[in-house]
């Protein structure tokens, strides 16, 4: 949602898709059927479908507090840094504060809980514009955020924001 866009990622964007593209025409590349093209096996590579986690109410307490990472853009690109901050509070209440930082920009957004189990939040996120106005590097588009608890000091943090490069970071507990 308010994660920063970037000029520089379009120019790496478009180097990358360059080199893709390059690297294809060597020998061995897969360009015009010569490739290598491995036998399909019996495996669909689809994992089975994943048992659904029981609910809880609200936000367990092992996400409560402060958590700080990098910001990695669909690609492997970074992004800047995140700070959320995680509180209590039961499905439809705002549970979360997110500063995004690039560049000199700041992007601010709030999380209303959607969902929680004991190892995962869903979120819907959206411009928090009590905080001041947000940077013109920020989408403003909202999303939808995933936390999954790794340990009791890492979560790992996903959006679906396609303007934002689809975003993922590690968060480490800051407090």
């Amino acid at each position: 949602m308010s994660c920063v866009v970037m000029v520089s990622v379009a120019a790496a964007l478009a180097i990358g898709t360059s080199t893709v593209a390059f690297l294809d025409l060597l020998p061995g590349g897969n360009r015009g059927g010569g490739g290598d093209a491995a036998a399909p096996s019996g495996d669909t590579g689809e994992s089975p479908p994943a048992q659904a986690e029981p609910s809880v109410p609200t936000v367990p307490e092992r996400f409560t507090g402060t958590w700080q990472g990098g910001i990695v853009q669909s690609g492997g690109f970074p992004n800047g840094e995140l700070t959320l901050v995680l509180k209590a509070g039961k499905k439809g209440a705002t549970v979360a504060r997110m500063t995004y930082s690039a560049l000199g920009t700041a992007c601010y957004a709030k999380g209303e809980l959607v969902s929680a189990g004991e190892k995962k939040l869903v979120l819907k996120e959206t411009t928090d514009t009590s905080r001041g106005s947000s940077g013109v590097l920020c989408t403003g588009e909202p999303a939808t955020v995933t936390l999954t608890a790794v340990s009791a000091d890492r979560l790992r943090y996903a959006s679906d924001d396609d303007k934002g490069g689809r975003p993922t970071a590690d968060l480490r507990r800051a407090d």
